[in-house]
């Protein structure tokens, strides 16, 4: 017994050792001497910059993380040169001003604050509108860096021809819920590519007649107080089934869960040229409250037109955030379009839609703004 329990152990050493001595050769064939580039490690100028067509041109300026995974607050850049050309021609150089931002009790400010990520100078035109079909151009100079430029072109706005909104009792899972079904209609300009983006908020105004007593310390009811409270939420999310919206899911996203479409990004592949009515729904959490005077509901489209450069970045930088920790999935590399730098300057256009209910603003009522 002792005899046959030396051996397995003894084989079982063996077939250890075999493997280790095989492994350490396949290894030391395999291995290669590779020269380490401490360029790849050298900080960039990154710049921030969407311009819409009707608006002044905003730059903001930032120094790139060379090395992932290191927490570092952002080094934001309010020395720089930023020429900005139109059509070729130079317009003029863009102003630097600091940005101040309201004090807020959040979680999102005490992110942002605490880690730095929020711009504090941004670099504005002071003479340039920006207009649709003109292409424009920054040159950025800073003593530290390479120059870095440049340039995109503002798309025209495709028009929104209408929108229907119907109230609409879904049951799913065995529970009923109100949903809002929305529709809009438009018409893709066939002769060009078009790329999109939807964007849908809502405005809700409440009454509350409960205001707060210094002197009791208590909120109390009082039926004469003509208090509105106004919530916005921009960017809302919601359902949809929509060819458009939804695309089709890469092989991997049945096992990994893929990154979907949160922006609602969309292109004029599947509708080259033709009328199409775009479909989605939300949740409409108080549809059976009864509206009194002063009180309303605002449902805002935008139908977005964006240039190439700014559906690419949207795109590939919502991916990378998404797979940034995915172990058996591929690292999205984030466009961008700044020669000699990183980051977008891309140009947009919108056209919006509003669903008005009730009315908004009434003079005798008090009105209170929330985030």
């Amino acid at each position: 017994m002792k005899t046959a329990l030396s051996n397995i152990i003894r084989n079982k050493i063996t077939k250890i050792l075999t493997i280790a001595i095989i492994a350490t050769f396949v290894f030391n064939a395999c291995m290669k001497e590779v020269e380490f580039d401490e360029g790849v490690l050298d900080s960039k100028l990154v710049v921030n910059g969407f311009v819409c067509a009707d608006s002044i041109v905003k730059i903001q300026l930032a120094i790139s993380k060379p090395i992932p995974g290191i927490e570092k607050s952002t080094e934001w850049v309010d020395d720089a040169s930023i020429k900005l050309f139109v059509d070729g021609e130079f317009a003029e150089e863009l102003q630097n001003f600091e940005i101040t931002y309201e004090e807020e009790n959040g979680y999102n400010d005490y992110y942002y604050y605490s880690n730095n990520q929020k711009p504090t100078t941004e670099y504005r035109s002071v003479q340039t509108t920006a207009q649709v079909g003109k292409t424009y151009k920054i040159e950025v100079e800073h003593p530290d860096f390479d120059k870095i430029w440049a340039e995109t072109t503002i798309p025209e706005a495709v028009a929104i021809d209408s929108v229907r909104s119907e109230m609409k009792e879904v049951t799913e899972y065995g529970y009923t819920e109100t949903r809002q079904f929305i529709r809009v209609k438009f018409t893709d300009p066939e002769e060009i590519e078009n790329y999109y983006r939807l964007v849908y908020s809502l405005v809700t105004g409440r009454r509350d007649n409960y205001y707060w007593n210094d002197k009791t310390g208590e909120y109390e009811y009082v039926d004469s107080i003509k208090i509105v409270h106004v919530s916005s939420e921009t960017d809302r999310y919601f359902s949809t089934n929509d060819p458009l919206l939804v695309g089709e899911d890469d092989a991997d996203d049945f096992l990994f869960m893929g990154a979907g479409n949160d922006y609602n990004l969309f292109t004029d592949d599947l509708i080259k040229g033709q009328t199409y009515e775009l479909s989605f729904n939300n949740y409409y959490y108080d549809h059976n409250h009864e509206m009194q005077e002063g009180e309303f509901y605002k449902n805002s489209i935008q139908l977005m037109s964006l240039s190439k450069e700014a559906f690419l970045y949207i795109k590939s930088s919502y991916e990378h955030w998404w797979y940034d920790e995915e172990f058996l999935t591929e690292p999205v590399q984030v466009y961008t379009n700044i020669n000699n730098g990183l980051g977008i300057f891309a140009g947009y256009s919108i056209d919006e839609y509003s669903i008005m209910q009730g009315e908004y603003p009434v003079d005798s009522m008090e009105y209170v703004y929330h985030n």
